[in-house]
């Protein structure tokens, strides 16, 4: 019998592997939307640096050792610190922009609850004064 690690590429047991996270992560965090967004993205880092560590396959040992860790593999984990901080530099922003825009939202329902209420007092007071 066949081992399913030779059948497949790398790449394409890395990804298995991802989407299978993703479906448990899913029913985990349930309707917790942001805890499900903030364990995919950390699985899918953890994923990515153990395909540069060439972790996913037959030849699966586990953490890598002096030995296994040569140039190509150093210059891959520059590449990949690289890319993280790019998709840090990403997440930050668009985490900053919802921050700003929520702010935004809750300036204009300040003022139109200041304006109901003054409407209020301004019907109160009418009445009052009739």
């Amino acid at each position: 019998m066949a081992n399913p690690s030779d059948e497949v590429s790398p790449a394409q047991l890395a990804q298995i592997e991802y989407d299978q996270m993703v479906g448990l992560l899913r029913g985990l965090h349930g309707k917790d939307r942001f805890s499900f967004e903030i364990a995919s993205h950390d699985h899918l880092g953890g994923n990515s640096l153990k395909l540069l560590l060439n972790k996913f396959g037959a030849y699966d040992a586990g953490w890598i050792d002096d030995v296994e860790f040569d140039d190509s593999i150093r210059d891959r984990l520059l590449a990949f610190t690289r890319q993280e901080t790019v998709s840090t530099n990403a997440i930050a922003k668009s985490a900053l922009r919802g921050l700003y825009e929520a702010n935004r939202r809750l300036k204009v329902i300040q003022w139109i609850l200041v304006f109901l209420v003054v409407l209020i007092l301004g019907a109160v007071l009418t009445m009052m004064l009739r």
